[in-house]
């Protein structure tokens, strides 16, 4: 691990570029909100290019509306299995790219430093609403956490801006919280 140039490699630069922004981002600081236009355009990108150009994209703005959704999803439904296929070809690209070690090294840095923003944020913003629910709330970081370290594969892999997955962390850095793929349903909260 101590050959790894951190200073010097455009993908690792570009995620320590990543991990000093995810600070100043606008975690769930729009959920519940009515959806606007950017927004919709960008979560209807997300299911169409994920391979469900069919599904129809639903607005939570009730928090326990917003739990169910998260609760009943699937984490072996079709869309669970594309984002996993998505994830394990970046992290081999990245690791084909730049070695095991730096990819560890740097999937782990962005973790620590997401769950400790967004820990931190989804607690304010829990406030703000209302939020009491522990499962649901710890549920939401780690959708963010994995937002956050699928951007950093983007990055490690060097994939295009116009992937499939790019627009599932840009739901987070407008505010908002993607719960899941249920159906032919996406839901925001």
């Amino acid at each position: 691990m101590d050959d790894i140039d951190f200073d010097n490699v455009p993908q690792l630069m570009a995620v320590g570029r990543l991990t000093r922004l995810i600070p100043s981002l606008a975690w769930f600081s729009r959920m519940g909100e009515p959806a606007d236009r950017p927004t919709g355009e960008l979560a209807f990108r997300f299911v169409s290019d994920f391979g469900f150009p069919d599904a129809h994209v639903l607005w939570h703005v009730d928090p326990a509306d917003a739990a169910e959704a998260l609760e009943i999803a699937d984490t072996n439904s079709p869309a669970w299995e594309v984002m996993e296929q998505f994830r394990s070809a970046l992290t081999d690209e990245a690791v084909a790219g730049l070695g095991e070690d730096a990819v560890d090294v740097a999937l782990t840095h962005i973790r620590a430093v997401a769950s400790e923003v967004c820990t931190n944020a989804l607690g304010d913003a829990a406030d703000k609403l209302g939020l009491h629910d522990q499962a649901f709330l710890q549920a939401l970081v780690g959708q963010a956490i994995q937002a956050s370290h699928m951007s950093a594969l983007l990055l490690l892999a060097e994939a295009d801006e116009d992937h499939p997955v790019s627009p599932f962390f840009h739901l987070f850095e407008a505010g908002r919280a993607p719960l899941a793929l249920i159906g032919q349903t996406f839901h925001i909260y």
